[in-house]
């Protein structure tokens, strides 16, 4: 019994990890949309560190409209905040 219960466990919890990370990246495009003055569907997201792939949060590059800047996220309840000033990518 126990044994058919880890499995099932850690599909949950891997399911609940990709739930955090598409609307923690959402939140972050929304928010880079802003900042950058940038259409949302405009702004790529790329993970950084082993955090952002894992569940979305840790450090962040974002790009578009020709501005790049990084992010990193508050794991106290805050949210986003730019780690980086928007400038042109290199």
């Amino acid at each position: 019994m126990m044994k058919s219960l880890i499995p099932m466990l850690v599909m949950l919890m891997s399911g609940c990890a990709e739930s955090f990370r598409e609307a923690r990246q959402a939140d972050l495009r929304q928010r880079a949309s802003f900042e950058f003055k940038c259409p949302a569907d405009q702004i790529q997201v790329t993970a950084l560190d082993a955090a952002a792939r894992s569940h979305g949060g840790g450090t962040t590059g974002v790009s578009g409209c020709g501005k790049q800047a990084t992010y990193v996220w508050d794991a106290y309840g805050t949210g986003w905040i730019m780690n980086s000033t928007a400038q042109p990518p290199r």
